[in-house]
């Protein structure tokens, strides 16, 4: 056997291992994983499926050119790779009608048929003209103008530790203001984050550029000294990835109690006080985070009822745009104790106990503060929830136990899209199918709530 062959070979047999990844990938899309670690994986997957199915495709060719013509083998990558490309691509697929279609119901329902009119003739133009364009899914992301400063404050410094809190501030390139304020909150499960990149740092510098004063918050995180799981001492863990998002651990470890003071409390009245600095418009303030950022963004529901001896009501919140947060943390950790990989671990439940003050499973007025599924009254913001249908992670039935809650307390509207076939952090890449469209009904939504 000559080394052409050999290596003809091994490409193959290299070429027949991608396509079997190919295979479990798709189902990961299809089916969002069912546990934590496949839920996580399926955050890339489902986020690249506009480029992923292609990558396929060109692989079975490959096979398809190497095989002996004359035995007819080539047909079999080309046959194997059908339901690959198709389960790859389904967030391409499936995934753009059914949300546009449930948004403009939604939308008219909330704010008329001709809800476009709403909006102030000179924001109207600065915004998205599709909600999918199936070409920008390649030509990258746009040159966008806006002005930043990083590492503004600190909003906070914590008296017990002297641990500070910065936020990145951004603004749009020319005018005095006041200029409307979008809140940025990020994720990370209250224990990892950070501003700035980890907070997909693109719609930051999208709504600065689209006339917005934007606050990239940092906020305390828990952490466990001393702890282990799976064997593993968790705070050296946090730390490497707290030092690849550009951030030290805290010196102290924080309650989610501690981070809404933090949020609601403590950088609301910084706001106040500084909104002549920072051109902003208190008075028209809106709010956004991802995952945990999610929950947390949801407690401003809570501004007038179980936070407000905290808010600073000098702050009008004109509405809230929670992605893929959880609102019960019983309902939330009692799916995910069940979780197979969560579940052999008993040092899980003592985790748990040090980041949120106490057990929320077990201990109902503890959950019923922090969860913000039981804020929900007359006086609860507008709401628009972007939430992946997939998502192993938070799944949808919080978005939705939290859309029940307002239709059944609440006055102000709560639109809730939710997008197939794509996981948590479904808009990690702002270009996809996905990260298109909520886009496109966020700027909305919040163009509305302004004029």
């Amino acid at each position: 056997m000559n080394i052409k062959k050999i290596l003809r070979y091994l490409i193959l047999i290299i070429a027949y291992l991608l396509l079997v990844v190919g295979f479990i990938s798709g189902i990961i899309v299809v089916t969002g994983g069912q546990n934590l670690v496949f839920g996580v994986l399926n955050i890339i997957l489902s986020s690249i499926s506009c480029i992923s199915f292609i990558f396929y495709l060109v692989i079975a060719l490959i096979a398809a050119g190497l095989h002996d013509r004359d035995r007819k083998f080539w047909i079999i990558p080309l046959v194997l790779v059908i339901p690959i490309i198709i389960m790859n691509s389904m967030p391409l697929i499936a995934g753009i009608s059914a949300p546009i279609n449930s948004a403009e119901t939604q939308f008219k329902a909330a704010f008329g048929d001709n809800y476009m009119s709403l909006i102030k003739p000179e924001l109207r133009a600065k915004l998205r003209s599709s909600p999918f364009e199936f070409w920008r899914m390649y030509n990258g992301l746009e040159d966008l103008q806006y002005n930043v400063s990083y590492n503004q404050g600190p909003y906070l410094t914590d008296p017990t530790s002297g641990d500070k809190f910065y936020f990145d501030y951004y603004r749009p390139i020319s005018g005095s203001g006041p200029f409307p304020v979008l809140i940025n909150i990020h994720g990370g499960a209250w224990v990892i984050g950070n501003k700035g990149i980890e907070n997909l740092v693109f719609y930051s510098r999208y709504f600065a550029s689209q006339g917005y004063v934007v606050f990239d918050l940092q906020y305390g995180l828990a952490h466990f000294p001393g702890e282990k799981i799976f064997g593993y001492d968790v705070d050296p863990l946090l730390s490497q990835v707290q030092g690849l998002l550009g951030r030290s651990l805290t010196k102290r470890s924080y309650t989610v109690q501690e981070m809404i003071v933090q949020i609601l409390g403590n950088f609301t009245d910084y706001l106040v006080a500084n909104a002549g600095k920072y051109h902003a418009n208190i008075s028209c303030v809106f709010v956004t985070g991802l995952s945990a950022g999610g929950q947390l963004t949801e407690t401003f529901i809570g501004w007038n009822t179980t936070w407000r001896n905290v808010f600073n009501d000098s702050v009008k919140i004109r509405g809230i745009i929670p992605r893929y947060g959880p609102c019960d943390f019983k309902d939330l950790f009692s799916t995910h104790m069940n979780d197979p990989i969560v579940g052999i671990d008993p040092n899980f439940d003592d985790l748990m106990e040090k980041a949120f003050g106490g057990n929320p499973v077990t201990d109902d007025s503890l959950n019923r503060l922090i969860s913000p599924l039981y804020y929900v009254n007359k006086s609860a913001p507008p709401c628009l929830f972007l939430q992946g249908i997939q998502d192993a992670l938070a799944p949808v039935e919080e978005a939705r136990m939290l859309q029940a809650a307002y239709k059944a307390n609440a006055t102000s509207p709560f639109i809730l899209i939710e997008f197939p076939f794509v996981g948590h952090m479904f808009d990690t890449i702002p270009t996809s199918p996905a990260g298109q469209i909520a886009l496109y009904y966020w700027e909305r939504f919040m163009a509305i709530l302004q004029s």
